[in-house]
């Protein structure tokens, strides 16, 4: 084992409060009872990885600090039963790249509760591909795929935001299992922009149904209480008024999976969509996620619900360019998924 490692290592400091960072060299540290040592092989990006970059408190408190909420790798050192050396894993939510050091480190240490082992039929490469937002993309599938009614259904499952990381992979998911679907996004509503083209790319999405939020969000609109119902369900990755809206439009019965606050945080409505239609509105969580559904989201996602192609919705780069790539995050510019992958 090297004696060292690369990491990408955000520092604040503490009399003037700024916030740097650089590619440094850090020791290896030991193990406490309970926990393993992984070389990071891929990691992926994320927006609050982007945000632990500039030092938000509402994501990282302790520093020096590495980012990086998703890793795959293999366990180099071990002091737990259930975790033997050699085994390729996947970490994915819990503290990972917020107050514990992250996958943009070529070395993590972490309780073995956080690693779940890779299904035999993905690599650790698919498995970043996915990372975390595919994780909660398939939670927010499974969450609408178990209401009342799902399939024999014309109308669509709408997905917002949807060109970022949560909301493509949702919809190729929702493609795969036969849903009709409809992208709520303005970067991809203009015609021939190259986020439309990524659609297309991705789930054979035709312009017709990729729909531009501001055409939906008229004043006239957002004061009804409630509209006509054209939707099945949504995911719903942006919240704010695009949440609102959403409710709105779901048929008697159908949902909205929220998982995300692009957008904004406050929600402006009303009950009728739940008394009146029995919508429901499913909180999703990826973070806290307990251990059994970990283990079976990623056994569907690596099986009956595996992505045979992601490459229209996939960069890779290198530790030096997460930097400049994970600015990108702040100004909403990031289409798919970005995937680091370490040079061992």
């Amino acid at each position: 084992m090297e004696k060292t490692y690369r990491a990408l290592v955000v520092r604040k400091d503490e009399t003037s409060k700024k916030v740097s960072h650089q590619i440094t060299e850090l020791s290896h540290k030991s193990l406490n009872e309970g926990e393993i040592k992984i070389a990071v092989k891929y990691s992926s990006l994320n927006y609050k990885d982007a945000l632990s970059l500039t030092g938000h408190p509402g994501v990282t408190r302790k520093f020096p600090h590495v980012p990086g909420i998703d890793a795959a790798g293999i366990v180099i050192e071990t002091r737990s039963p259930e975790i033997k050396e050699g085994t390729e894993v996947i970490v994915t939510g819990s503290d990972l790249g917020m107050n514990t050091h992250g996958g943009l480190g070529e070395v993590i240490i972490v309780p073995q509760t956080w690693a779940v082992p890779k299904p035999k039929t993905l690599t650790l490469k698919e498995a970043m591909e996915l990372g975390t937002a595919g994780f909660t993309a398939a939670q927010c599938v499974q969450a609408i795929h178990s209401l009342v009614p799902t399939h024999n259904n014309d109308l669509p499952v709408i997905v917002s935001g949807a060109t970022g990381g949560v909301g493509s992979i949702a919809l190729a998911l929702l493609h795969n299992l036969n849903y009709p679907i409809q992208a709520l996004s303005r970067k991809a509503a203009e015609p021939n922009s190259p986020a439309a083209t990524f659609l297309t790319q991705l789930c054979n999405l035709s312009p017709d149904n990729i729909l531009d939020p501001s055409a939906a969000l008229t004043e006239e609109m957002m004061a009804k209480p409630l509209l006509k119902e054209t939707a099945l369900s949504a995911i719903d990755t942006v919240g704010g008024d695009i949440l609102a809206y959403l409710l709105k439009v779901i048929r008697y019965r159908g949902g909205v999976a929220a998982c995300g606050l692009a957008k904004a945080a406050d929600l402006n409505t009303t009950v009728y969509p739940f008394i009146l239609r029995g919508v429901s509105l499913i909180g999703i969580d990826s973070a806290a996620c307990p251990y059994p559904e970990r283990l079976n989201i990623w056994e569907k996602l690596s099986s009956t619900w595996k992505l045979t192609s992601l490459s229209p919705l996939v960069k890779t780069i290198s530790l030096e360019a997460a930097p400049s790539e994970l600015k990108h995050f702040l100004t909403g510019s990031v289409t798919g998924r970005i995937v680091v992958e370490h040079k061992w």
